[in-house]
């Protein structure tokens, strides 16, 4: 595994790179008991928990509300447009990310690919994936469903994912987080090598996710129609 100097990260003054290649130091490591371990962590564990409750209550108040915009109208078909190309960009993130750390991300330091510009490229585009629907149903309320996921993970999963990370990676990843925003992007560090190894297992793994996603886009559709039937409930009278 490369060490930090190989990287061409800048580095904390605090960090020390021994004389050997091979060898690396951190000056004052923060204490084993300091670092979040996360299966301990409850954010951690129940954040698949508290995201599903959001998204899926936004989207039942979404559905259950008048649609201020009808189908087959001017704006439903820009708003359609502009959601298959969050969703397609969504997919195109993940794969792209899933290639480059598949099967590696608790075992050695990414920097390369999606990975130089931003150190959580998968949630990016799970994130886009997610925004898409906000699109594809036409509906804000959906939409602001997604900030308190965003605050879950963006204060509380991935802190404690790092945390995780610098307690197995040590001085590498410490020296990656750097130079390398927690959301970014920061498209001026872009790099990559002419060949990299894949995954294989991992890519098929994300392949039948994506499988399972298709059917989003396609549920939204359906149900957009029958929000059109006057018979469809009208609870909340939103946008």
């Amino acid at each position: 595994m490369q060490t930090a100097a190989h990287l061409d990260l800048p580095l904390n003054p605090e960090i020390l790179i021994s004389p050997t290649p091979e060898v690396a130091t951190v000056a004052n490591p923060p204490p084993a008991a300091a670092l979040s371990n996360l299966k301990q962590s409850r954010v951690y564990q129940s954040r698949d928990l508290f995201c599903s409750l959001s998204v899926f209550s936004t989207w039942a108040i979404a559905l259950l509300s008048t649609p201020w915009i009808h189908m087959g109208s001017p704006a439903e078909r820009i708003l359609t447009a502009i959601g298959w190309t969050c969703f397609a960009a969504g997919l195109f993130v993940r794969f792209w990310a899933i290639l480059y750390i598949g099967g590696k991300k608790s075992t050695s330091v990414i920097c390369e690919g999606p990975y130089s510009i931003t150190r959580n490229p998968l949630y990016w585009g799970t994130l886009l994936v997610l925004l898409s629907q906000g699109f594809f149903y036409h509906n804000l309320v959906f939409a602001l469903g997604l900030i308190p996921p965003m605050l879950i993970y963006y204060f509380g999963v991935i802190p404690t994912e790092e945390r995780h990370l610098t307690n197995r990676l040590g001085e590498e990843y410490l020296a990656y987080c750097q130079a390398v925003p927690r959301v970014g992007p920061r498209f001026s560090r872009y790099r990559s090598p002419a060949e990299i190894v894949v995954n294989l297992k991992s890519l098929r793994s994300e392949v039948k996710h994506v499988l399972g996603w298709i059917w989003l886009p396609i549920m939204a559709h359906l149900l957009n129609t029958l929000r059109e039937f006057p018979s469809w409930p009208d609870i909340f009278n939103l946008p």
